[in-house]
């Protein structure tokens, strides 16, 4: 029994040297990894605040182009409106439709489609830095809702129903048949709808946005401080830990020793 218990105390001092070293590391690496890591998350949310940046101004810019294409729908529906019950292809308002939607709404909706497609698409990669950011302790930057790509797929549908408005306007210009006016007005209301949801959604990311640069902003500035604290929070409790194993330490080599 008393052999066993040598072995033990033994054990008990290796395991109490080990543990010595291994949390005298530790202190060493929470010190000489401090600066890299300040660096490299700066670095993470400066990147993030560029891209938001650029992010938010080309929201801007497609909020511009759905307000021009949502003059152009009012255009488009005023002039058919005007001509009767139907469209031919002499009617004045005939190359007023055809300008309008060819030069104006169709370009402009496709432009915002596609600002509004790769702005969701950087979104999700904002997402992964923000949240391996915020699993630092004490650190909480808000990450973005994927709302836009809802609002892409809604200019998808937007713009898919003005090609429509050209193609029939091609086909009355090829086959000079007149059309009903409806096969512009039954679609120029859901176009509106989708134009106008579409700006609501750029709106509500924006403020998100700018939610999230003022966050990054915040937290640049007290980053090192944080990390300087998780630093000095790891070396406390590894100074126990040392303790604690030099105290066991020392109380099994006295046992080993008194048995010998």
């Amino acid at each position: 029994m008393q052999t066993i218990k040598s072995i033990l105390a033994v054990i008990a001092v290796i395991l109490a040297v080990v543990g010595v070293v291994l949390s005298g590391a530790g202190i060493y690496y929470s010190w000489a990894l401090n600066g890299p890591a300040t660096e490299t998350l700066t670095g993470v949310l400066s990147s993030a605040a560029r891209g938001l940046t650029a992010a938010d101004r080309a929201l801007t810019r497609a909020t511009d182009g759905l307000g021009r294409a949502e003059t152009a729908v009012s255009t488009v529906e005023g002039a058919a409106l005007a001509v009767g019950e139907t469209l031919v292809e002499t009617d004045l308002a005939f190359a007023l439709l055809e300008r309008t939607v060819g030069d104006t709404l169709f370009p402009a909706v496709a432009a915002a489609h596609e600002t509004l497609r790769t702005t969701a698409e950087m979104v999700v990669a904002f997402n992964d830095s923000l949240e391996a950011v915020n699993r630092l302790p004490f650190v909480e930057v808000p990450t973005l809702t994927e709302e836009l790509g809802v609002a892409a797929d809604q200019l998808a549908a937007a713009q898919q129903r003005i090609a429509d408005v050209r193609a029939e306007l091609q086909a009355m210009k090829e086959d000079t048949v007149g059309r009903p006016v409806t096969f512009v007005t039954d679609r120029t209301g859901p176009v509106l709808t989708d134009l106008q949801s579409a700006q609501t959604t750029i709106a509500r990311a924006q403020a998100e946005i700018e939610a999230t640069l003022a966050a990054i902003a915040a937290r640049q500035a007290t980053l090192a401080r944080t990390i300087d604290l998780i630093s000095l929070g790891a070396t406390a409790a590894l100074l126990w830990l040392i303790a604690a194993q030099v105290s066991l330490g020392l109380q099994a080599a006295r046992y080993v020793r008194a048995r010998n």
